[in-house]
């Protein structure tokens, strides 16, 4: 062990912050804490910024100076959080962090640089929301060599152990915070669409009494059609008749046509052979980001599940300004399963919970994939936020649940038999079958890996990447969901763009080496000749 270390101070700028994402559907009131690490172990000293009320992009320009014991060893830890939550839980008002090791600072000690980092997701503190945007921080290390203190190393080492032991004891409480909220979510859900059910169920009743009164008062043939057909088409009892609950939560950044002095609607309905009535919320106020949370129940035969979509449409002042992609029924048993006594008499129901694009007027292009885009709100896109519950009919074996059609097979070629080894033919699909998944977003990867990334050589036609109209042949993909695949191999690389159908993935790309980062999510998808037979 060298008898002398490089000690000294740490001088930080918070310059400004961009983009962070909101939080409690608002944007937050954003400070920064400060402190150094030494070997794992967080030191007493911690700094804050003063918190900046309602702003994603906050500027604070403020000083700190933090001590250094030992700058190879030292990692400078900046945490982000809302001060305007009233009432945070463990870590729900963490909007990320940047993690900086001050070993990289040496070579520039006694300099003052400055320079933009990207808020990640912490390495510890996991959240349901993705952290967004980035900070940019001043930096000058004043060190020089100094003696090491006796026991020095000894007691970095007790502190190692000790660190240790307190990162494992947090990490199994949080784990166990995290099973807790998910059992209480998934009970929460489960209430709600069994509640939403008894409401139909009550709502068709008084409908067919209606109906009776009216056919018992005028028995003509002409007078006794059943006008309480709109009410069954959206019932919830019946032999052989699907559940589809459809909640409308909320949208954002709406198409211009949803001005100020509008008030947009949502109407939604399940599209099939048999045709569905449509179902409206109630009118938003002047605002392009209207909040309803507003459920309805339709009734799909079980025979009609394959050939039906749910159809989402935004309104105002009488005129569709946006359309959500249809998205079909059979979809949904791809979303989280379910399984509760008070649901359905046990058997397993499905949910799908996440924000769709609006498209802009009315009908949405049917070729891409899915109008999915994220389990989270993305800053600047028109979306509508919909949680999609498929009950199936009651009795329907499980395995003939959707009309019981097998899952489809993978990507064309993703096998060693149908593998083409040169793009001169078309396009090369790598030949391996990695076990992330079935689905993948059609992208075919070059065989070498950099220190930045792995680059894109081709992209298969149909695929979520080529629909995307945004990825390119030569882009380099250099983070897939908050992991950084600097150096990583291109099978490494295809596992992780590997998972199940339509389950959504991110990736951070650049254009060319140097070039500004760009950020897509993708819903992963089989191959065009793979889709569910009709």
């Amino acid at each position: 062990m060298a008898d002398t270390v490089m000690a000294g101070k740490v001088h930080i700028k918070v310059v400004r912050a961009d983009d962070l994402r909101q939080h409690l559907n608002r944007k937050p009131a954003p400070m920064a804490m400060l402190r150094v690490s030494v070997a794992g172990v967080a030191q007493q000293e911690l700094m804050k910024t003063d918190p900046m009320p309602s702003s994603s992009s906050p500027e604070w320009n403020q000083e700190f100076v933090l001590p250094v014991s030992d700058a190879s060893q030292s990692q400078l830890e900046c945490t982000i959080w809302d001060t305007s939550d009233p009432q945070p839980t463990e870590f729900s008002n963490f909007l990320g962090e940047v993690l900086l090791n001050l070993a990289k600072l040496i070579p520039y000690k006694g300099h003052y640089i400055e320079q933009v980092f990207f808020v990640k997701q912490g390495k510890t503190i996991k959240t349901e929301q993705q952290a967004t945007g980035n900070l940019k921080l001043g930096l000058r290390l004043d060190i020089s060599e100094q003696p090491r203190s006796p026991g020095a190393g000894a007691g970095v080492k007790e502190e190692e152990a000790a660190g240790e032991d307190a990162a494992a004891r947090e990490a199994a409480a949080r784990e166990q915070e995290r099973e807790r909220a998910a059992r209480e979510e998934q009970e929460r859900r489960a209430r709600e669409a069994e509640e939403a059910a008894e409401r139909a169920a009550r709502q068709a009743a008084e409908a067919r009494r209606q109906a009776e009164a009216e056919r018992a008062r005028s028995p003509s043939p002409e007078r006794s059609v059943n006008k309480s057909t709109s009410a069954l088409d959206a019932s919830t009892v019946g032999g052989t008749r699907t559940r589809i609950v459809i909640a409308v939560i909320e949208a954002s950044n709406l198409p211009h046509g949803v001005d100020g002095e509008s008030n947009p609607m949502a109407v939604v309905r399940v599209q099939g052979p048999a045709g569905t009535p449509e179902q409206r919320t109630k009118a938003g106020n002047k605002t392009r980001d209207p909040f309803w949370n507003e459920k309805f129940v339709f009734g799909v035969e079980e025979a009609h599940v394959p050939g039906s979509h749910v159809c989402a449409e935004v309104v105002s002042r009488g005129e569709v300004v946006g359309t959500v992609a249809p998205i079909p029924v059979r979809s949904l048993l791809n979303g989280q399963k379910m399984s509760l006594p008070t649901i359905n008499n046990g058997a397993d129901i499905y949910c799908v919970d996440g924000w769709f694009d609006v498209h802009p007027g009315r009908g949405a292009p049917t070729s891409s994939v899915s109008s999915y885009s994220s389990p989270t709100k993305i800053a600047g896109k028109a979306q509508l936020h919909l949680r999609l519950t498929f009950i199936p009919a009651a009795g329907v074996p499980p395995d003939a649940v959707g009309q019981g059609s097998p899952s489809p097979p993978p990507w064309k070629g993703t096998d060693q038999t149908n593998a083409s080894a040169s793009s001169a033919s078309g396009p090369r699909v790598l030949p391996h079958h990695f076990p992330g998944g079935p689905a993948d977003i059609g992208v075919v990867l070059r065989g070498e890996a950099t220190p930045a990334g792995v680059q894109i050589e081709s992209l298969i036609p149909q695929g979520p990447a080529a629909n995307s109209r945004q990825v390119q042949p030569g882009d380099v993909i250099i983070d897939i969901d908050g992991t950084d695949v600097g150096g990583k191999s291109p099978s490494e690389v295809q596992q992780m763009l590997r998972g199940e159908p339509h389950s959504p993935v991110t990736l951070i790309y650049q254009r060319a080496l140097g070039a500004d980062p760009l950020v897509i999510t993708l819903l992963r998808a089989y191959g065009p000749d793979s889709a569910p037979p009709p």
